[in-house]
């Protein structure tokens, strides 16, 4: 094969991959729950991959013999910092995504045996790559996508193409191709028991953009109506002076006390990206703190709503929103009327998904907030929630006043302040303002 741009990209060890070999002109039976119908083991089935019952011996001893050398302690196992601090394919970036990709039971080590399985399902798969890219660009079109298929039915041949192209260009690029796959892979990977959770978390994802699509393509839809803001502050990295793992939005105090029975008078929240309900908080017990108003210190409750809205690394990334009236009702079903969606439930950019209670004592509802931020449940690390238009976080810069001060200094306009490396949810390394 003469693609070595391709071929050096699909032998990196630890990526998952599926390949097709074998005919089938079956067509692809529809699940409920999933993108189109398709479900991952039912496309790899119809595509005929054979994964590791195509490795030979001797691929298999020359696979031992790799992760050996990577092996520096000779644990039997492949520790972050030898695969992806110490190690020299690619980048660190990718070496964190291959290694996130080859952790199967996510114990933050890669096996003997997870690494020779992922290593040998990748080397199936660059034939079938090698073999589409007819024109040898680094891409697969549609075109040649459909060329090469063995699937006989053109629709369902269009609808996994889509499925691999998250950012829409009619194009496969390697590494957009890889991540997609390698999720598929994973989801074919459960055992019996827990199979059917994990297929529809899963197929899920199949319809979520990468995160890094939002570094361009911005929401234009803010948490709530920025008319109602009080006052407020970005996410605050770990290289702050005061560091918050959340941007707040305080609200405008409404002219009269509202009755908790009247939900619809209550500010709206929105869904700031379509994606599907991953969470739900109906009465989360918050850390005891001081409270002034009522001279003693209190463990207040919350509710909330976490969506997720795009992927990276192979796992969700979510849009978490913390709704927290600083109170404590004492009532285990109150907040249950403020919230509108279902876990599970799929929803669209700019639909209602909860209210914001704001008490009826003043010195309350002028503490009532809610704070939100990006987590990958993957890694389980915060993020800032920078995916919104210039001009959202100009408009939101405007309301912050005193709150938007850290440690002396203004906080220029920004959803992202002082973010250390992993904070910054585009990779793209440490930032003072995102």
């Amino acid at each position: 094969m003469k693609n070595t741009p391709i071929i050096h990209y699909l032998t990196v060890p630890g990526i998952i991959l599926f390949a097709a070999t074998g005919a089938c002109a079956q067509r692809l039976e529809t699940t409920r729950g999933s993108s189109d119908g398709l479900v991952p083991h039912q496309i790899f089935a119809i595509l005929g991959a054979r994964g590791e019952k195509g490795v030979t011996s001797a691929q298999s001893e020359t696979y031992r013999r790799i992760f050996a050398r990577v092996d520096a302690d000779q644990d039997g196992r492949l520790s972050k910092e030898e695969f992806i601090e110490k190690g020299t394919y690619l980048t660190e970036r990718a070496r964190t995504g291959i290694f996130a990709a080859s952790d199967d039971n996510r114990d933050d080590f890669v096996s003997k045996s997870e690494y020779i399985r992922n290593r040998s399902i990748t080397d199936e798969a660059k034939q079938i790559v090698g073999r589409m890219d007819t024109n040898r660009n680094g891409s697969v079109s549609l075109q040649e996508f459909l060329d090469h298929s063995r699937v006989k039915d053109r629709q369902t041949d269009r609808q996994i193409f889509r499925l691999l192209d998250t950012d829409s260009s009619g194009d496969l690029m390697i590494p957009e191709y890889l991540r997609v796959w390698g999720r598929w892979a994973r989801d074919g990977k459960q055992s019996d028991t827990n199979r059917g959770h994990k297929r529809s978390q899963n197929t899920d994802l199949l319809g979520l953009p990468e995160i890094d699509s939002f570094a361009t393509s911005k929401s234009n839809r803010f948490v709530v109506d920025l008319e109602s803001v009080r006052t407020g502050h970005p996410y605050k990295g770990t290289d702050a002076s005061q560091s918050h793992t959340g941007a707040h939005i305080y609200f405008n105090l409404p002219d009269r006390p509202v009755p908790a029975s009247d939900v619809e008078a209550f500010p709206a929240i929105y869904a700031v990206a379509d994606g599907y309900v991953s969470r739900i908080d109906e009465y989360f017990k918050l850390r005891e703190s001081f409270n002034r108003t009522l001279g003693k210190s209190v463990a207040n409750r919350r509710y909330g709503v976490t969506l997720a809205i795009a992927v990276k690394d192979g796992a969700a990334v979510n849009f978490h929103y913390s709704i927290e009236p600083m109170i404590d009702p004492e009532d285990a079903d109150f907040y249950k009327p403020f919230i509108l969606v279902k876990h599970g439930q799929h929803v669209k950019k700019g639909e209602v998904i909860a209210r914001m209670y704001m008490p009826p004592q003043t010195d309350f509802a002028r503490n009532t907030h809610i704070h939100f931020n990006l987590v990958d449940t993957g890694q389980r690390q915060f993020m800032a929630p920078t995916i919104f238009t210039e001009r959202i976080n100009q408009r939101f810069h405007a309301a912050w006043g005193e709150r938007g001060i850290d440690g002396g200094d203004r906080i220029p306009p920004c959803m992202g302040y002082r973010l250390s490396g992993p904070e910054n949810p585009f990779g793209t390394g440490a930032k003072e303002t995102l």
